[in-house]
């Protein structure tokens, strides 16, 4: 079994279609430090009306991290706003 292990490319602080998210399976979170923040995770590779996965909002010092999910479309962040978007990926 392999353990998961944030790194840098873990955190995200702009929108975007998640690399190499196809067919892998993901934690996703949000994380916030002194505002309240949230974040809209999508289960394609583009922020598809219909493919919405999760919205997130949190208050000020919170953290989350739900999963596994595995979309075979990738993965998609949008309307980042007071936080860092969080993705961990299990690769064999």
């Amino acid at each position: 079994m392999a353990i998961i292990v944030p790194n840098t490319a873990s955190t995200l602080g702009s929108s975007g279609s998640i690399p190499n998210a196809a067919d892998k399976w993901a934690w996703i979170g949000f994380q916030t430090l002194t505002a309240s923040g949230c974040c809209v995770w999508y289960r394609s590779s583009a922020s598809t009306s219909g493919s919405e996965l999760m919205a997130i909002s949190l208050s000020p010092q919170q953290s989350v991290l739900y999963g596994p999910f595995n979309s075979p479309n990738g993965l998609t962040v949008v309307g980042i706003s007071g936080g860092c978007a969080l993705i961990m990926l299990k690769v064999p």
